[in-house]
């Protein structure tokens, strides 16, 4: 099957599910921006999820999964680290993945909030059945972050990702309530936002 769509890949936001459809080409490069010729051939798309809760899957990934270790992780950091050193690579903000500094926007972002149904817009804007290309659920941990996001937390979290923040509609620094799976009941999807 001939590539309908380009992938920019945003670690821990669903990306696992979705690399293996063969009309699907990954973007290869996170150091290029993907508005060549080449690229706009395709639907470029990409999947964006809320900072807290992405953060806090990717360093459970790295191994900070007692609320003790995932704190002290937390303190250590900065933006600048992250963006210095490869290990933190999965954490760097989605902007960066994304090159808004360099006003590419992609045709369409979907939010893993609303996976299944931003997956079958993609593929209806792709030209594929949604039906015949159900996106199956890879790395669902099915645990809950609250115990890892304190307020201390949370607050240094929202200066490294401040930037995602403010280009990325609907994502709130004080989100109420604070568990992912009551986030998603509570986002707007006709106003693109989270319900007060």
């Amino acid at each position: 099957m001939k590539y309908k769509a380009l992938f920019i890949h945003i670690p821990k936001t669903g990306g696992a599910s979705m690399s293996s459809f063969p009309w699907i080409l990954k973007h290869g490069s996170f150091e290029v921006t993907p508005d060549t010729e080449f690229h706009k051939q395709f639907v470029r798309f990409s999947f964006i999820r809320h900072p807290f809760y992405r953060f806090a899957s990717a360093a459970l990934n790295l191994g900070y999964t007692t609320e003790k270790d995932f704190a002290k992780f937390v303190d250590g950091l900065t933006l600048k680290k992250i963006m210095e050193d490869d290990y933190y690579l999965h954490l760097r903000p989605m902007t960066w993945y994304l090159h808004t500094d360099e006003g590419f926007q992609p045709e369409f972002i979907g939010r893993f909030e609303w996976l299944n149904e931003d997956w079958e817009r993609l593929c209806l804007l792709a030209g594929v059945d949604p039906k015949e290309n159900q996106l199956p659920h890879h790395n669902k941990s099915g645990r809950s972050y609250d115990d890892l996001l304190t307020d201390k937390i949370k607050k240094k979290l929202a200066k490294i990702y401040a930037k995602d923040f403010e280009v990325f509609d609907g994502y709130k620094v004080d989100a109420k309530p604070t568990t992912e799976r009551e986030a998603q009941r509570n986002y707007d999807r006709k106003e693109g936002k989270y319900r007060d």
